[in-house]
């Protein structure tokens, strides 16, 4: 059996076949579809979009890593890795900064809420008077928080991690905050925590749609979604039809039963990982994981509240559009000739 290795590279023996069944709209087709012999070596941040790999946990020829995103990052400059995920404009960047990788998937999308810590009346409009910690650097779910309430400054700290400690104690360098961006699932998991001083304010992608679409933006339609996380695949499982047509085909089966089958693939798979620690994984347990995906469940109601995106979507379009500050068009070049983006 292959060694899988976790963010301290500790290796877990796993005991089970996590393969999925569902079938997916952007499932490709190839008379090379299978390369049984090939050694994929996969990595992701911490969080929600790292369980886009879980049909890979126990397939002897794949390792996983979830890991910092400081390692994530790190990943880019590596030849070790065939597919990463991360912020989708950030790693588009790297690729224009010459790292060998190519955009083949959006992973995750408008996963992104503004929470309030209880200091201003629930009807309390936001404004440059708030104090506004959100995460990430120059992230575009800022960008767009700052464009629909005209913001001059929000805070942003490393990573939604810290973020949640912020949102936790309600202090960012022992001063009060008014509002915290987070996403799924540390939303629910504050919620749950602190039913009754934190709660929602705003779905980011929500208050943007109505922004954008009393722009005219998208040709008067206004964007239903902001992208988030990518899949990017090395040069040389690009160069690998077999292999990565393979891989491909089962990745977007994972996301399709993430964002339209209410995950049963997904928890199926991770009930079955007895030896598999999910917590230091994932940065989330296996229970609140079921509760978020779960709309029933989940204290927003949401359905596929983290997020998980099956559809091609005009990246550029959208960027253009949008006009972030520091975020620009993706060239051609830094697209995969399998990808469903544009």
């Amino acid at each position: 059996m292959k060694k899988l290795y976790a963010i301290l590279l500790t290796p877990l023996m796993l005991l089970a076949s996590c393969d999925s069944d569902v079938s997916s709209s952007n499932q490709m087709t190839s008379t090379n579809s299978t390369d049984t012999n090939y050694q994929y070596h996969l990595i992701a941040p911490k969080g929600a979009p790292g369980l886009s790999y879980y049909s890979f946990l126990e397939k002897e020829n794949y390792t996983v890593e979830i890991s910092s995103p400081s390692n994530v990052i790190a990943a880019f400059s590596s030849s070790d890795y065939d597919a990463i995920i991360f912020d989708l404009t950030k790693g588009a960047n790297f690729i224009k900064q010459g790292k060998k990788y190519k955009l083949a998937r959006l992973v995750t999308s408008s996963n992104a809420y503004l929470v309030s810590i209880g200091n201003k009346p629930a009807d309390d409009e936001v404004s440059n008077e708030d104090k506004i910690v959100s995460f990430g650097t120059n992230s575009l779910f800022t960008g767009l928080l700052k464009k629909v309430h005209n913001l001059d400054e929000v805070i942003e700290v490393s990573d939604v991690a810290t973020a949640y400690q912020v949102a936790s104690s309600g202090l960012y360098e022992g001063e009060k905050v008014d509002y915290v961006v987070l996403s799924e699932p540390y939303v629910s998991q504050l919620i749950d925590n602190n039913p009754t001083s934190r709660y929602l304010k705003e779905d980011i992608s929500q208050s943007y749609y109505e922004y954008s679409k009393q722009l005219g933006l998208n040709g008067g339609e206004g964007y239903k979604l902001f992208p988030q996380a990518g899949l990017f695949i090395s040069e040389n499982l690009e160069n690998n039809q077999g292999a990565v047509t393979s891989f491909l085909q089962d990745f977007d089966k994972n996301l399709n039963d993430l964002a339209n089958n209410d995950a049963k693939e997904a928890i199926a798979c991770l009930e079955r990982l007895n030896d598999y620690d999910i917590q230091a994984n994932f940065n989330m347990s296996l229970e609140l994981i079921k509760e978020v995906l779960n709309q029933e469940t989940n204290p927003l109601n949401l359905a596929n509240a983290m997020g998980f995106t099956s559809t091609s979507f005009d990246i550029n379009g959208f960027i253009e559009e949008a006009g972030i500050e520091g975020i620009t068009p993706i060239p051609s070049s830094a697209f995969s000739k399998y990808s469903n983006l544009k």
